[in-house]
């Protein structure tokens, strides 16, 4: 429980401004990771300690603890795993070579810790080499 309502915090608390990305992303995503793998392995273990003629009252909680701990985890660990097979961009552009400003939300980005500026010819180059076939409609 503690990993799903770590997990559940960390877009939540972004979101209604009560901490930044470095504790959503950094910090409560790998505590609620960490916290559900313990009570994966805390299920696993009780239902293999279930004995065999027990009735399902001894093996529904650990069953439905696993299940849960499977189902929140699932979302952030797939999600780790593409943010580490792609650059770390923030700004992606269809205009490499004349990037388009920020008009609507400049105040937004300055205030964000990811700032207004696109990245220069090195976040252009690392793009264009993630995404290829990234072209404006």
């Amino acid at each position: 429980m503690l990993g799903l309502l770590l997990l559940v915090l960390s877009p939540v608390g972004y979101r209604l401004g009560w901490f930044g990305i470095p504790m959503a992303l950094l910090r409560l995503i790998p505590l609620g990771l960490a916290a559900c793998a313990l009570g994966l392995v805390a299920s696993l273990v009780a239902l293999a300690r279930t004995p065999p003629g027990a009735g399902p009252s001894a093996w529904i909680a650990p069953l439905a603890a696993v299940a849960v701990c499977l189902a929140v985890s699932i979302v952030p660990v797939l999600g780790t795993i593409h943010a580490r097979s792609v650059p770390p961009i923030h700004d992606i552009t269809t205009d490499t070579e004349m990037p388009p400003g920020f008009v609507a939300l400049a105040a937004d980005r300055t205030a964000a810790p990811n700032g207004l500026e696109y990245g220069g010819a090195e976040v252009a180059s690392a793009q264009k080499r993630a995404y290829p076939d990234l072209t404006t409609l």
